[in-house]
């Protein structure tokens, strides 16, 4: 029940497995064939590696470690043994179909334990590198999608400051009106008074009426310097609110970032090994 073919020798892999193209002294040779599934849910991971060997020579017991893996196909071997061949007897019992099903169930338990897939994780964004991809495009992936959580996350602290925000650019943009308010009531207090009021004042000629003009001037002066000493001041809090909650804003803006970043850094070589019903 096991088929028998000859070497082609125009097989571009004959030198590899010790053959002589066009020889005539034929040896026995096992080839093999085995379809690997790789499979993992929580990777998303499904791929079949089609495996191929040639076994030479047969030893008494198969050693499945020999493997000269080859790419073969149906075209490098021929049914018709080549013209004046001659058999060398393998060391190997070739009377039974024993041979061949110890082979086979020595090879797949070799499979399952030499051959895995490696792949990338990074388990902080619970992704794994697909079919194909470089590790340099899983980095790639891995910090744009390390940008988008960042930038949700940032959303949320820039929709919990904007309310305080706007209040205290509303309370200083108020303060710098009260400010230039004042500083306007200060001039006025400076200069108005002295167009014809100490005039009338100089005229009527009582020192005591200069003393009270003079006296009530100087009030107002010193009030309305108060009152923009005060307005000043307190543009200066709410500037300095403003400034103080834009830089913790800054700050947790930051840390989210670095975060971020050291999460998109977390990538990891993880091993998907093979079950013997997937070889």
């Amino acid at each position: 029940g096991i088929p028998v073919y000859y070497l082609d020798p125009a097989a571009p892999w004959a030198e590899q497995v010790g053959a002589t193209r066009g020889g005539t002294r034929l040896a026995a040779a096992l080839a093999a064939r085995a379809h690997l599934t790789f499979r993992d849910a929580t990777a998303g991971i499904h791929e079949v590696e089609e495996w191929e060997a040639i076994f030479h020579p047969l030893p008494p017991q198969f050693d499945p470690a020999a493997a000269v893996t080859v790419d073969y196909d149906a075209r490098d071997f021929v049914t018709a043994a080549p013209p004046g061949a001659t058999h060398l007897l393998p060391a190997a019992d070739l009377s039974t179909k024993a041979y061949f099903t110890a082979a086979k169930a020595a090879l797949k338990g070799h499979l399952t334990r030499a051959r895995t897939r490696e792949v990338q994780r990074n388990r902080a964004l619970k992704l794994y590198s697909r079919a194909g991809e470089t590790p340099e495009a899983f980095a790639a992936r891995c910090r744009a999608a390390a940008d988008a959580a960042a930038d949700a996350e940032a959303a949320k602290i820039r929709d919990r400051f904007e309310g305080r925000l706007r209040d205290l650019r509303q309370a200083i943009d108020k303060a710098r009106l009260e400010v230039d308010q004042a500083a306007r009531d200060q001039a006025g207090s400076l200069w108005e008074p002295t167009v014809g009021v100490l005039v009338d004042v100089l005229l009527r000629g009582r020192r005591s009426s200069r003393r009270t003009s003079v006296s009530s001037r100087a009030t107002a002066v010193r009030r309305a310097g108060d009152r923009r000493e005060r307005a000043e001041a307190t543009l200066s809090d709410k500037v300095e609110d403003l400034q103080g909650l834009e830089d913790d804003l800054a700050r947790e803006l930051a840390d989210i970032d670095a975060a971020w970043e050291a999460k998109a850094a977390e990538v990891e070589t993880v091993k998907i090994a093979l079950s013997k019903t997937n070889v």
